[in-house]
């Protein structure tokens, strides 16, 4: 048997807004400046030209980014999904074989 255990989520939410361990209420100051380091770091990596991604950021202003895509572009991927969409949903899944069905069966009906 393991000696692994689980903390419900709800829980560790509870106590990382709202600590009542002394422990975690001594740190709190601490990890807010250390939070405020992580996040600079993270916009800089973002927002650095010589990234990959950052051609997908709105700051580029280049073609792959919604600022920068042409209108015409714009209006053809509405109602379109991500190729992982489905993928990562299994209720999403379900939900557009659903509507995939729907769809055949309303055409199927006489009008």
């Amino acid at each position: 048997m393991s000696d692994l255990w689980a903390v419900p989520l709800k829980e560790v939410r509870k106590e990382l807004f709202h600590p009542v361990d002394q422990d975690n209420k001594d740190s709190s100051d601490m990890l807010e400046k250390l939070l405020t380091i992580v996040c600079r770091a993270w916009i800089d990596e973002l927002v650095d030209p010589n990234k990959a991604t950052f051609q997908f950021l709105s700051e580029s202003e280049s073609e792959v980014c919604w600022r920068g895509c042409p209108t015409r572009v714009k209006k053809t991927l509405l109602g379109a999904m991500a190729v992982n969409d489905l993928a990562e949903s299994s209720s999403i899944g379900a939900t557009s074989h659903v509507q995939a069905w729907e769809e055949l069966i309303y055409r199927a009906l006489p009008q």
